[in-house]
């Protein structure tokens, strides 16, 4: 079984440390509050998550690829729900 150490300074050593990675989510979530309660849950939730792999990418490794792939994931499941929820606002070209 993998000790938890290991598995930390693992991460520390591709995103950076934790209070950095933090620290940045939090300013960009702030950032992007306006306009929140426009926002359904699940946008939220995936900016919040894009955000945190935004920080991680300032506070580390930029070149780690499955940050970016997780953003755009976030992303796709965003234009996903819009789509399933009928919205007049999904752009063809996604």
């Amino acid at each position: 079984m993998t000790d938890v150490n290991e598995i930390l300074n693992e991460r520390k050593s591709q995103y950076g440390s934790f209070e950095n990675v933090a620290l940045y989510t939090e300013i960009v979530n702030k950032v992007l509050s306006n306009n929140k309660e426009q926002r359904t849950d699940v946008m939220n939730m995936a900016i919040y998550m894009i955000a945190s792999k935004l920080a991680r990418i300032a506070s580390g490794n930029p070149s780690l690829k499955d940050n970016w792939v997780d953003i755009a994931g976030y992303a796709q499941l965003v234009i996903k729900n819009l789509e399933e929820s009928g919205s007049d606002n999904v752009h063809e070209s996604f």
